[in-house]
């Protein structure tokens, strides 16, 4: 999915939340997109939610 760039590899993910805390149920049915890069040895991403 992603690409190796010259500041490093590109990412996207798309991540699945689990929680049993009811004040957190509505991330269940969240459909998100990580996007990021790695940088180094750090990894920096975003994540956004799709409507």
């Amino acid at each position: 999915m992603g690409q190796t760039t010259n500041a490093g590899a590109s990412l996207r993910t798309a991540p699945l939340f689990e929680t049993g805390d009811s004040r957190y149920v509505w991330l269940r049915r969240l459909e998100a997109v990580r996007v990021g890069e790695r940088v180094g040895t750090a990894v920096k991403y975003d994540v956004y939610a799709l409507k």
